[in-house]
């Protein structure tokens, strides 16, 4: 699954799939960094 966060400054935030725990598999940025595409797997609740 793909989700895509907005991102205020340089630093690179951790990403959680929401209320799920899940392993980051890609992060890719977009908009000159504004916008952060993060692919994960092996989603749980």
């Amino acid at each position: 699954m793909t989700l895509y966060y907005a991102v205020n400054d340089e630093s690179q935030p951790s990403f959680t799939p929401y209320y799920y725990q899940g392993k980051v598999n890609k992060t890719t940025s977009l908009n000159n960094g504004k916008v952060q595409a993060v692919s994960f797997s092996d989603i749980t609740p």
